[in-house]
């Protein structure tokens, strides 16, 4: 059987036959040699960013390209809580091309070397920092370093303990202050924290998301300055959004807020919440025929993931200030969202 000689092929046929590989197929590729990674720079095909995530044993790497599939730099570090360096070379750096995944060549590079190699063929230094389960093992100032030099936009912490979230807020303060995106989900903050973190969640983000039990009820929401907010609170009920959508049409919540969606378990959840929530709030049913399709700018689960919609109900505010309340259900949750001018 004849061996077909791919790298023998003229460069414009090189470069075709490279443009319409997946993306894991053109990482691969960029790999073999210094051409081969030249060649798949000049595609110039640039996320918006990268995405690393932490966990135990594991950084996941990944983009927003839809077609990507993450890298895994595997570690076999010496697991003691917040003690371990990131290992200067990955034990192995798997990618998931197929099913079973298969494993990177290239046993001069160190951990960096993984990284400085995707900024180099996509073209980007823009990241969200992620921080899952397992993440507390890790000396959080090797992490940063790790990626020194990259523009923070997002930082999420997930899953993890208390002092590990305390810590990566304060070693990440600097970027606090300019990052888009914040995310802080399932930490069971005490207390004594709060004071600290209403510091952190009341500053103005493109994005917040907050789950999890914390003394952040609805009269936090009003105060919160960011665009787009998404909370998951047991103490937070139809009978608060109600409050909260009065108090919105009296201009007495933050202006900067586009978009709010609070999860409710259906379970816990009055009988007829819509008509709780709407109580007493003067609005227009929106026909389903005629359901508006919003546009969110960051996609997130919440919009892309429902089983149906209950209803959508147009409200009007002082000065004309207009807004749609979408109330919808997925699996065992209900979704109150609320829509500023669309």
């Amino acid at each position: 059987m004849t061996t077909f000689k791919f790298m023998k092929l003229p460069y414009l046929a090189r470069r075709l036959v490279v443009k319409i590989m997946e993306t894991n197929e053109q990482i691969n590729y960029s790999l073999i040699s210094r051409n081969s990674k030249r060649l798949v720079q000049c595609l110039n095909k640039t996320p918006d960013y990268f995405e690393a995530t932490i966990q135990g044993q594991i950084i996941c790497l990944d983009t927003n390209l839809s077609d990507m599939k993450h890298l895994k730099l595997v570690f076999l570090p010496e697991l003691r809580l917040g003690s371990c360096p990131v290992p200067t070379t990955p034990l192995v750096v798997k990618s998931s091309i197929s099913c079973r995944g298969c494993e990177l060549e290239k046993a001069e590079f160190s951990t960096r070397d993984w990284i400085d190699h995707l900024v180099d063929i996509f073209h980007c230094k823009t990241l969200k920092l992620i921080f899952d389960q397992g993440s507390a093992y890790y000396d959080l100032v090797s992490i940063r370093d790790l990626f020194q030099g990259f523009d923070i936009i997002g930082l999420a912490i997930q899953d993890t303990y208390r002092e590990h979230a305390l810590k990566i807020l304060w070693i990440f303060q600097p970027v606090l202050s300019i990052i888009r995106q914040l995310s802080i989900i399932r930490v069971p903050f005490e207390l004594e924290d709060m004071e600290y973190i209403h510091g952190v969640v009341f500053q103005n983000y493109d994005y917040l998301k907050l789950a999890g039990p914390s003394d952040l009820g609805i009269e936090a929401v009003m105060d919160m300055n960011s665009k787009i907010i998404e909370m998951s609170n047991p103490e937070i009920d139809a009978f608060q959004l109600n409050l909260f959508v009065q108090e919105w049409m009296n201009i007495t919540t933050s202006a900067s807020m586009e978009t709010l969606t609070i999860t409710l378990l259906k379970q816990e959840t009055v009988e007829f919440y819509e008509h709780v929530i709407l109580d007493e709030i003067p609005h227009t049913v929106v026909p389903r025929d005629r359901f508006k399709k919003f546009h969110m700018p960051i996609d997130t689960n919440s919009w892309k993931k429902m089983d149906r919609i209950v209803g959508q109900y147009e409200i009007q505010g002082w000065e004309e200030r207009k807004a749609t309340i979408q109330l919808d259900v997925y699996g065992n949750e209900v979704r109150f969202k609320f829509v500023v001018g669309q």
